[in-house]
């Protein structure tokens, strides 16, 4: 009941802006604090949830095309608690496969049978996490290609993340290379995309992230100053202690 004034509310909203009741201020007297708190409670979740029905259905409105319509549904998907739920829940349980191939995979088994199911298995599991993961990629995708071009959308660290991880993934199953197997365990970095959906480990991120300048800097100058120093050390001591001033390099390690 309270859904259907509110929707019938926001449609005269958006149909009469500017009524003849636009801009008037009510004051509404409670007999009690208590009252009023309930009163306080029940106008702040009615206006909450008009607002969200009100922009969703500006939202419908303006998606004129199909484009516009399949990018919306993958928006609000994408933004979905129980979506993102899915997902993190999918990422830990990614994170503890490649904690239990690490752990058992490589171990000596009296059986050669149980040695090839278990394989399978490690195999099956990892073609089922990676069409997952091509999902969820193909859905933050679409939720934002229309506000976006690819090579901006792509240029975002999380998305270039879970490209790589993605294609890396795809180029171990398809290519038998010893080399690009070894590239395999790489997908382990997966479980670093939880940290965008706790707000305190992003906070500890992007603060790392922030000091990687002044930190590049700081090395940057201690090199310098450590490279001055070898030349020095290389001139002045290199006929006493050529073994650890004879050249450059050889100063440069000492130093």
């Amino acid at each position: 009941m309270l859904r259907d004034c509110l929707l019938e509310l926001r449609d005269s909203i958006f149909l009469f802006a500017d009524g003849f009741n636009a801009g008037r201020s009510h004051i509404f007297r409670a007999d009690n604090l208590e009252n009023r708190d309930k009163w306080l409670a029940a106008v702040e979740l009615a206006a909450k949830l008009a607002k969200k029905s009100f922009k969703e259905y500006a939202e419908e409105k303006q998606a004129t095309t199909v484009a516009k319509r399949v990018s919306l549904k993958a928006y609000r998907l994408y933004r979905n608690a129980k979506w993102r739920f899915v997902t993190g829940t999918i990422v830990c349980a990614s994170f503890g496969m490649d904690i239990f191939e690490a752990e058992v995979a490589y171990n000596e088994f009296d059986k050669e049978a149980t040695r090839e199911a278990l394989e399978w298995v490690i195999w099956l599991t990892d073609v089922l996490f990676t069409l997952f993961f091509f999902s969820e990629l193909a859905v933050n995708y679409l939720a934002h290609f229309c506000d976006l071009v690819f090579m901006k959308w792509a240029s975002k660290p999380w998305n270039v993340l879970d490209i790589f991880v993605n294609l890396l993934s795809v180029v171990s199953f398809l290519v038998n290379e010893d080399a690009l197997r070894m590239l395999r365990p790489i997908r382990v970095f997966r479980v670093i995309r939880l940290f965008r959906r706790f707000r305190s480990l992003n906070r500890i991120v992007a603060a790392l992230g922030s000091s990687l300048q002044p930190v590049s800097s700081a090395m940057a100058l201690l090199i310098i100053t450590t490279m001055a120093f070898a030349v020095l050390a290389t001139t002045l001591f290199r006929e006493d202690n050529p073994e650890f001033f004879r050249d450059f390099s050889t100063s440069m390690f000492t130093m």
